[in-house]
């Protein structure tokens, strides 16, 4: 099977990233191993969940590379599943590039502390912004290579159309030629050829965006038991639940993270339509709440809110920090509003995919 130069030249970079990766969470863990941190004194998670939280900081580095160090063996095995995975990893390559560029590009616009030398800023800042754009860059380049028929042809087997063959008459040389068939001899028995039968109409596929959406909802719906053992707060347009409220809200939007990544797996119709009430929600909800008259004072006291649970955590207002926190927290608002556009676009433009799905059973 043919392999191609791009498709190489991927794999090496994933499996380059994922051995860098693997190595900063396995340094990680030894660090976290040789001093265990510890809690202030004022927070109020009890010092078990603290280390227990930090013990699984590794992991945010080495489950992704081992992800990837297998995508970058099955890609140099040419393999299909390989393909999906690699979009699926640009996909999320990309979103933390797009979020990423536009904090670097605060950080570089924003008031310079005083105490850094000046060559140092300007090499942090330049690294920040060129290490995040070059994220952003591979991310969208793996997401449109592989998405190109060419590639997908590398990717595909080759598999003979058994139902189509047709069967030869054999012909040995010692025996006469016939015209026609001989007649059987009595109580000999007869083999009759049964004419193939056709193939059912094969299933439609799931778009790859289609794919992506459903594994991101999946993914994401493993962190809200987090959330709620921290009974972190939620945001409900205008308003901040806490306790009770917080809890229902962040079940809530687990189900629905569930039922639609699970719908869209198996291309149902009603997950997509449901898909697309909640991003619409997501938008507009986040919206408000960052952009709506009293948005400055609702972002303080979230944060307020998060740092009694993290009181190791800056607040935007300190003045020990070197530069404002506030121009990062709506290039943020902004970039996640960007991002649920995204989604929300393929799902309304993947109507065919899933009205093809519902045809299929009745044809």
């Amino acid at each position: 099977m043919g392999r191609s130069v791009g498709v190489m030249v991927s794999a090496v970079l994933s499996m380059v990233g994922s051995l860098l990766a693997l190595a900063v969470g396995l340094l990680a863990a030894i660090g976290l191993h040789l001093a265990p941190p510890q809690p202030p004194p004022e927070s109020q998670l009890p010092q078990e969940f603290f280390k227990t939280i930090m013990l699984l900081v590794p992991f945010v580095y080495i489950l992704p590379a081992v992800w990837g160090i297998v995508t970058s063996i099955g890609l140099f095995m040419m393999k299909n599943w390989a393909r999906i995975s690699i979009i699926i990893f640009a996909a999320l390559l990309t979103m933390g590039g797009f979020f990423g560029t536009i904090g670097a590009v605060a950080f570089a616009v924003a008031t310079p502390p005083n105490n850094l030398p000046g060559e140092v800023l300007v090499f942090t800042r330049i690294f920040v912004v060129v290490f995040t754009a070059l994220q952003l860059g591979i991310g969208i380049w793996w997401l449109v290579f592989f998405n190109r028929a060419k590639v997908r042809a590398l990717f595909q087997a080759v598999r003979p159309n058994f139902a189509a063959a047709i069967p030869l008459q054999t012909h040995y040389p010692h025996q006469p030629s016939y015209s026609t068939p001989p007649p059987p001899a009595p109580g000999a028995a007869v083999a009759v050829q049964v004419a193939p039968q056709p193939l059912p109409p094969p299933m439609p596929g799931r778009p790859i965006s289609i794919s992506i959406i459903a594994w991101y909802m999946l993914a994401i719906s493993i962190f809200f038991p987090l959330n709620l053992l921290l009974r972190s707060p939620a945001i409900a347009f205008t308003a901040i639940l806490s306790g009770w409220q917080a809890t229902a809200y962040y079940l809530a939007i687990a189900a629905v993270h569930i039922y639609v990544g699970v719908g869209l797996l198996r291309l149902q119709a009603a997950a997509r339509v449901t898909g697309i009430v909640y991003f619409v929600f997501a938008f507009v909800n986040s919206a408000i709440f960052y952009f709506a008259p009293g948005g400055r004072a609702r972002i303080d006291r979230f944060l307020e809110m998060q740092r009694s649970l993290f009181p190791w955590m800056p607040s935007p207002d300190q003045a020990s920090l070197p530069f404002d926190m506030k121009p990062f927290l709506f290039a943020g608002a902004i970039a996640g509003l960007v991002f649920i556009l995204v989604p929300l676009y393929f799902l309304i433009t993947s109507q065919k995919a899933f009205a093809k799905q519902a045809a299929t059973p009745a044809a």
